[in-house]
């Protein structure tokens, strides 16, 4: 039997970010400043106060990232202007692995859900 992979609880993965600083595919830094529930509070130099992202947009990469196995990092692949930030999430999930230039992330062979961020 085929085992299917399911994408973290990106809910709970961004609570254990919360007050770090990440590094965007291009090299921006990115600081998380609040998670709360279904949406986080991102620092950015343009904007260190924050901007509110919602927590829906990191679990649908996510999931489209487990289920196709890469997932295009684009504005046209994911609908909305955050794709930095969401790359910089994703590419910190265990079993990822960002192309150079930062335009797609891939799981690795045999990546799976981490019991660490259920």
């Amino acid at each position: 039997m085929v085992e299917t992979l399911s994408a973290p609880d990106m809910a709970a993965f961004v609570q254990t970010l919360v007050g770090q600083a990440i590094e965007t595919p291009t090299g921006r830094p990115n600081r998380v400043l609040v998670a709360d529930g279904d949406q986080v509070l991102v620092g950015t130099e343009k904007s260190p106060e924050g901007r509110w992202v919602p927590v829906g947009w990191l679990q649908d990469a996510a999931d489209r990232l487990w289920s196709a196995g890469e997932l295009e990092i684009s504005v046209a692949s994911l609908g909305h202007r955050r794709t930095a930030f969401v790359a910089a999430v994703l590419q910190l999930l265990p079993g990822t692995i960002p192309s150079r230039p930062p335009r797609w992330i891939r799981l690795a062979e045999g990546a799976t859900r981490s019991s660490d961020h259920d």
